[in-house]
């Protein structure tokens, strides 16, 4: 394959390919991002009005609750005030605008007892039984009875479950509008028995405003859906408390197994409101203090929701495909003129290669070097080094015959010098041979001396070495002596501290005595504060309205006595395990004692033989000394001998060494002599030989 056509269709192939690969991963990558960014914000608004929902929801379901707490509150202590009821119900609703109704049902003479001379009063029914509703109607607030509350689904089901229930969404003309509403109901149950129900009835509309907010993409929208699988908001309000579409087909039961476990998923399905796929974000609304979850959908046509970006990677592949194509142009003509180049100093080259040194009229040559490119700058390189080569062809001719001539001249000058320097260097090896032996005796005498001085040295050092633990030993029998003498004290203290604990026990089982009579006097006074709190919250449940302050007093009062009758057991048992600890205590005190007595008798002993060991070793010290004495005495006369030997030992390595470097000089420079002949007798023939290679080169 020629340059030309590598250059040009393998260069633009692979760069088309790379650009394409990397163009395509980028594509996939960013599509990928997009996607997955796109689904990411879907899901952040679901979970968003999700949380916006579910905080309207469990305020119904906390005040609900709250009311029947606060209902039962009321039974508890005789406080059945129909009008404080009537106030709590107004208040309830006033406080929120979400809701429609706020209401209780009372059991017949359940609440107060009173139902006989209640008739047709406010909450009140013609039998007189309690069942307040305060709603709205336009901009006020009205009080009517709940009628024919035996029948209805928000009094039977809490009744029968004894549990939080929230109905199903029910629809009904108000004021002139059609409304949706679900009823939050609460059972009042007081030990286990039932006296009625509190409920909150609140409106879908802010539920089906927050809905419509969503707006995603061209056609995206939201839905609310509970957990029978009835739309409770959409955006196509024919399609409100109806089965959402998907939940109705084979897979009904898989749905809503999904939405009563509260799960959180995302599906590409069917949508009928849209007539098309479409991705469907499910997100769970749980309810507080209740198991039942209801899930809120956003719903995306799969089309929108990389609609947009689609688009943009049409922009991107034309512009790639573009850039490719300019870049194959590129390639083609830059491709071209580099070749033609390259030809033409290719030509040259193989010119030169031939021993062509000759000049000639070439114009390609020419116009190439008037280029200020690389190109040029190689054109213009090649011809100075064709007239470079020829310049220094005729130099070397010339000097090749001055070389030969001087070579052989100095051929003969050096043989006649390299004879002489032999003669002079076998007389010094001989004289330097006689003066190494004489170095080699003395310098062994010396090793054997200084092996004798090492001997000696290590002798001296491990007597050192002895003395220094003499002396370590002797220092530690004294700290020893001081530790057995401080021992023997702290001995005699701990004895006396003995005693001393020894007689705090005894007083703390007389402590622990008292404490158990100041308990039981702890016990009677809860019993009588107990009986005070009860005889008070009879009489605040006689004093009616007026008491409910003092019955709350009492009650707390009741609780502490109970806290303290408790808590007066607790410390009887504490009182009891004390007295048993202090009886141990006691006997373990005496064993104590005796142990400190026989510690005192071994410390004794322990001293004496310390003593005996001290007198042994002050002995052995005195005959130590005698001996270092007797070894620093052989150590300086070792050192004088020492002296003497290494200085005759020196002086013969000098003789040594002086007569082998002279024998080495002179070999030296014999060896250098016969190489200058041998160089000068290669020079000659390397100027020959050069003057036959420089002869093939032509340069006229």
């Amino acid at each position: 394959m020629k340059l030309k056509t590598r250059l040009i269709f393998l260069n633009l192939g692979i760069t088309t390919l790379i650009i394409g690969i990397i163009i395509s991963i980028l594509l996939v990558n960013t599509y990928s991002d997009v996607q997955e960014k796109n689904k990411n914000n879907i899901r952040l608004q679901t979970a968003n009005i999700a949380n916006e929902m579910e905080a309207i929801l469990d305020d119904a379901t906390h005040d609900a609750k709250g009311i029947a707490d606060l209902l039962k509150n009321m039974k508890r202590g005789g406080a059945t005030d129909r009008q404080m009821v009537n106030t709590i119900l107004k208040e309830a609703l006033e406080e929120n605008e979400n809701y429609l109704y706020t209401w209780v049902v009372f059991e017949p003479n359940a609440f107060d007892g009173q139902d006989a001379s209640s008739r047709n009063k406010p909450g009140s029914d013609g039998t007189g039984r309690f069942l307040p509703a305060w709603g709205r109607s336009g901009n006020e607030l009205i009080l009517e009875p709940l009628p024919d509350v035996e029948e209805q689904v928000y009094y039977k089901e809490p009744k029968a479950l004894k549990s939080s229930y929230i109905t199903e969404p029910a629809t009904y003309e108000l004021n002139g509008e059609e409304v949706t509403t679900i009823t939050f109901c609460e059972p009042i149950i007081i030990d286990d028995k039932f006296y009625g129900v509190a409920g909150v009835d609140i409106s879908l509309k802010k539920l089906t405003d927050i809905n419509k907010s969503v707006h995603l993409f061209d056609n995206g929208f939201g839905r609310l859906v509970n957990n029978k699988g009835i739309v409770l908001a959409h955006q196509d309000e024919t399609r409100v408390n109806k089965m959402g579409s998907e939940i109705k087909n084979d897979q009904r039961v898989n749905y809503l197994e999904r939405i009563e476990k509260g799960q959180q998923f995302e599906e590409i399905a069917w949508s009928e409101s849209l007539g098309k796929d479409a991705y469907k974000f499910f997100t769970p609304i749980q309810f507080e203090n209740s198991s039942l979850k209801w899930t809120y959908t956003i719903i995306v046509p799969v089309n929108e929701l990389m609609a947009k970006t689609n688009r943009l990677f049409v922009i991107l592949v034309i512009i790639a495909i573009i850039g490719t194509l300019l870049i194959g142009i590129s390639l083609y003509y830059n491709s071209r003129y580099a070749v033609s180049a390259v030809v033409t100093l290719s030509n040259m080259i193989v010119k030169l290669s031939t021993y062509d040194l000759t000049t000639d009229d070439n114009k390609k040559i020419k116009k190439l070097g008037g280029h200020r490119d690389e190109i040029g700058q190689m054109t213009k390189a090649t011809v100075t080094m064709q007239n470079n080569f020829i310049n220094l062809i005729k130099h070397v001719q010339d000097v090749i015959g001055q070389v030969s001539a001087s070579s052989q001249q100095l051929n003969a000058t050096t043989q006649q010098a390299a004879n002489s320097s032999e003669e002079v260097a076998r007389t010094i090896t001989e004289l330097a041979s006689g003066a190494m032996d004489q170095a080699r005796e003395t310098e062994i005498g010396s090793g054997k001396i200084g092996e004798l001085g090492e001997l000696i040295k290590d002798n001296q050092e491990q007597m050192k070495n002895v003395n220094d633990t003499t002396n370590d030993a002797i220092k530690l029998i004294d700290e020893g002596l001081l530790v057995i003498e401080d021992l023997t004290a702290k001995t005699k203290d701990s004895g006396e501290a003995a005693k001393d604990i020894f007689a705090m026990i005894k007083k703390t089982d007389e402590s622990s005595a008292k404490i158990g009579q100041a308990s039981q006097v702890i016990a009677s006074i809860a019993e009588q504060t107990n009986l005070l709190a009860l005889n008070a919250a009879i009489e605040a449940a006689r004093a009616g309205e007026a008491g409910k302050g003092f019955a709350v007093v009492a009650d707390e009062i009741r609780l502490l006595a109970e806290q303290s009758t408790s808590s007066t057991k607790d410390i009887d048992d504490v009182v009891t395990e004390l007295k048993t600890n202090s009886n141990h205590a006691v006997m373990r005190m005496k064993e104590v004692s005796e142990i400190v007595q026989k510690q005192v008798e071994s410390v004794d002993v322990t001293d004496n033989k310390y003593r005996d060991i001290a007198k042994s070793i002050k002995h052995a010290e005195h005959a130590i000394g005698i001996m270092n004495t007797s070894v620093a005495d052989m150590e300086l006369k070792k050192s004088n001998i020492l002296d003497i030997i290494q200085s005759l030992s020196a002086i013969a390595e000098e003789n040594a060494a002086g007569s082998e470097e002279a024998s080495a000089s002179t070999q030296e420079q014999s060896a250098t002599i016969q190489q200058i002949a041998d160089a000068s007798d290669y020079l000659s023939q390397q100027a020959q030989s050069l003057q036959e290679a420089i002869s093939k080169f032509k340069i006229k």
